[in-house]
Order: C-alpha cells, then structure tokens, then sequence
C-alpha cells in the first residue's frame, strides 16, 4: 500500500509540474508566439515535458523540474506585457490547482461519509494542494531561471534585465543555497524554515476560506 501510495504521490508531483509548463505554453500560444506549439509543449503527454534529471530528483528527492518551454516573445504585441503575464501563468495555475484540491476536500468532508477510502482520498488531495501551493510559491521566487525572475524583468529596462539574467548560470546554485540556508537557520532555531512557514499560511488561508463557503 505504501508503495502505491508513493507511485500516486509522484504522479500528482509530476501532473502538477507538467500542467505548470503547459500553462507557460499555452498562454505564450495564445499571446501570438508559435514557438511552443512548433516545439511540441502544448500536450499533456509527459514525454514531451519530462527532464530526466528532474524525473531521478524527483522520484529520489521529491524534488523535481519539467523540461524549460522554449518561447520567442518578439511576437507578443506588448513585449513586456506578454513576457509578464507567460512567467505568471505557471504559479497561476498551481494556485488554481490547490484550490480546486481543496475545494474537492471541502465538499469531500461534507458530503461523503468517513472511511477509509475517504481518508485516503482526502490526503491524496491535501497532499496535491501542498505540492501546487510549493511549486507556486517556488517559482515565484525573484531567482533566474525562476518565474519570479520573469516577472521582475519585465518591469525593468533592457539593460537591467540582460544584466539580471546574467545570473541565470548561477540561479539554482542560488536557489538550493537558499534553502539549504533556510533549512540550516530552522535547525539552529527549532523553527519551521521560513518557506514551510509560507506554505502553511498560504495553505490554511485558502483551507479556511473555502471551509466557510462550503460547510
């Protein structure tokens, strides 16, 4: 049992990575840009998505990446508008996928009766909900290659914006030596890291607004 728990598990993990990267392509399609159309990320067939080093981490570590959506934003009309609202539909869509979860647990808990099969049901959608609320807030994070990273460059001028990519190589050495920070700075403390903190306000605030509305 628990091994198929751990096989659904990563199933979500890599379902929310790859509606994550779908999300990137479909909004760059739709802005005018046939690159991810042409490059083949506009399927849900993971094949297409799947970075096998992000796959082992993933499976290993829990820990994961798809492959990047290639995009081309000269063909947005609005450069800066388009570049900002393609590097916000990942986060977007993580978001909505947490709170669809938590919706379906609210009307779970209300409408079904308790047993074991709900339990499980009911932790296999809080489990989704984390994992999209982390991968949201991740990926917000103002770090090239990281979507927040975009979305700051697009309120910078040219030169600013080539001179904060220059980071990019660097960017998840960054990132990682971040967390470890974070995770280093908990241990001393006897605290959450500051990012579970994060998760935990964000998730309790969607949970309990949506508890109001249900129940």
């Amino acid at each position: 049992m628990d091994i198929l728990i751990y096989i659904i598990e990563m199933t979500l993990v890599l379902f929310a990575i790859i509606l994550h990267e779908m999300a990137h392509a479909y909004t760059s399609y739709f802005l005018g840009d046939p690159t991810p159309k042409l490059t083949g990320r506009l399927t849900p067939n993971p094949l297409k998505h799947i970075d096998v080093f992000g796959l082992i981490c993933m499976a290993l570590f829990r820990i994961g990446w798809a492959k990047p959506v290639m995009i081309n934003s000269e063909y947005y009309k609005n450069r800066r508008v388009g570049t900002f609202l393609v590097a916000l539909a990942g986060p977007l869509m993580n978001f909505a996928l947490a709170i669809i979860s938590l919706i379906c647990i609210a009307l779970m808990i209300k409408f079904l009766p308790y047993n074991n099969w709900t339990e499980v049901g009911l932790e296999l959608l809080q489990y989704f909900a984390i994992i999209n609320i982390s991968l949201g807030l991740f990926n917000l994070i103002p770090i090239p290659p990281l979507d927040g990273s975009r979305i700051v460059g697009s309120f910078l001028s040219a030169n600013a914006y080539i001179g904060y990519m220059k980071v990019e190589r660097y960017g998840f050495y960054i990132v990682f030596g971040i967390l470890a920070l974070d995770r280093l700075l908990a241990l001393f403390t006897g605290n959450e890291t500051l990012f579970t903190q994060a998760l935990i306000h964000v998730y309790n605030f969607l949970i309990e607004g949506i508890l109001k509305i249900i129940l």
